[in-house]
This record gives C-alpha cells, structure tokens and sequence, in this order.
C-alpha cells in the first residue's frame, strides 16, 4: 500500500522547505516516487524536508547528478508516495548514509543507473527497476516470439512442388484437434 503526502509550498522559496511545511513528513529512508510526464521519478527522503535522488534527465535531456534538494523541489508540484520496503536489510539511518554517500556521481543510465535503481540500491542494496523492466519486457517479448515463429517457420520445407500441393498430407502434417492449441507467451 502506497502513503500519499501533501505537500504545501513553502512561503518564499522551495530551498527553505523544512519538516514543519509537511502536512505529514515521511519517514526517514522512505522510498519515495512522484508521477513525471511518461515516467515516476524517485528519491530517498534524508528528513528534515529533504530529498537524496538521481537528477538524472532533470533538464532538457541533459543528465545530471545524485543530488540533494528540497522535498518541494523534488516533488515539482505532483503528489508524492511511500514506496514500501519491508523486508529492506538497512535501518533507516543507514538508508540516508547509502543514499548521501552516492552525491555528486554523475554516472546516470536511463537503462542501467536511473532514479530507481538507486533508491532501491539504497534500501535493498539490489540495484534495480521496476519501470524499465516492465518496459522492456513488451519488446522483448515481442523479438521472442518473432524469433519462435522465424524457427517454426524455418524448420518447414520452404518450397513444393504443385503436385505435392495436391496430395493429401500425411498424419504427421495434419493438425491435431484432439489437442488443445499451443499458445506463445512472452
């Protein structure tokens, strides 16, 4: 189950956010996730109104850094969830030392080392998405069963003659119908 927080903009600027400016603060080490266009961005929330996350595509397709910001910077106006990790093997406290001792790398890959990645890296100690790979596994899918049918297709004759096309089949041809059909998963 995800926890929702509101989040109330802070009276001058969004650097100066701290916990008192949460309706509800999350829990330190919290797993968090906000809705982008396209795409959840995630963070680690360090406390005191502040978040550790993967810059990443944060600008014009330009990649940037892990770094720390305020939650309302974080959150960009969107509601904000608790992903939930209960079986994660760090104490909160070394969840936000995990997340701080990764600032400043500048090693973002959308595929391999996004915002996800790390937020799960820093709680499980297990780097990975969730979002690429349930993205990736439509087209792979999909090359997989392209593949299956390029192998049936590549273990039939290729050719007859169009007298053999008038003969009937032999059993072995015949389609089963006693057997239920064979279905492609992915």
């Amino acid at each position: 189950m995800l926890a929702t927080f509101c989040i109330r903009p802070p009276a001058a600027n969004a650097a100066a956010m701290d916990a008192t400016q949460l309706e509800q603060e999350p829990p330190l080490g919290a797993h968090l996730t906000t809705t982008r266009r396209g795409y959840h961005h995630h963070g680690v929330y360090v406390g005191h109104g502040r978040v550790v996350h993967y810059s990443g595509l944060s600008g014009f397709w330009q990649c940037g850094p892990v770094e720390e910001v305020s939650l309302f910077e974080f959150v960009d106006g969107r509601p904000v969830r608790v992903v939930p990790h209960p079986e994660s093997p760090f104490s909160p406290e070394e969840t936000v030392r995990r997340a701080r001792s990764r600032l400043g790398e500048n090693d973002y890959r959308l595929l391999t080392n996004n915002c996800e990645h790390f937020c799960n890296w820093a709680l499980s100690g297990v780097s990975r998405s969730a979002q690429v790979e349930n993205r990736m596994r439509v087209p792979f899918g999909i090359l997989g069963t392209l593949r299956r049918a390029l192998q049936m297709k590549s273990s039939r004759p290729l050719l007859q003659s169009s007298v053999d096309s008038s003969r009937p089949k032999s059993p072995a041809m015949q389609p089963d119908s006693s057997s239920p059909s064979q279905v492609l998963t992915c």
